[in-house]
């Protein structure tokens, strides 16, 4: 439930504000199943990329209805398959 902002007012109703969600900083933190918003805060990433990867046909989703989960192990064990060794050297013309 959000908090009610006292004295804001839109359109004739009082404005609700929604909870601050905290970006999750350890892994014990996270929620079993993940929905594709969490995803992309664990990730760091856009939502559209988040969506784009649960339509990968590779990525662990499970879709539940409308709503697409994917339980934290297995975005664990596929962020850790799908990880790559990458030269961050900033040189150019190597």
């Amino acid at each position: 439930m959000g908090v009610v902002i006292k004295g804001a007012q839109q359109g004739g109703k009082i404005g609700v504000k929604p909870p601050v969600r905290r970006p999750y900083t350890e892994y014990d933190n996270l929620p079993f199943m993940l929905n594709v918003n969490e995803i992309a805060a664990v990730c760091r990433i856009s939502r559209a990329k988040a969506y784009s990867l649960v339509k990968q046909e590779d990525f662990p989703a499970t879709v539940v209805g409308k709503r697409v989960l994917v339980e934290k192990t297995d975005l664990l064990q596929w962020l850790r398959q799908n990880k790559r060794n990458t030269n961050c050297s900033t040189k150019r013309g190597d």
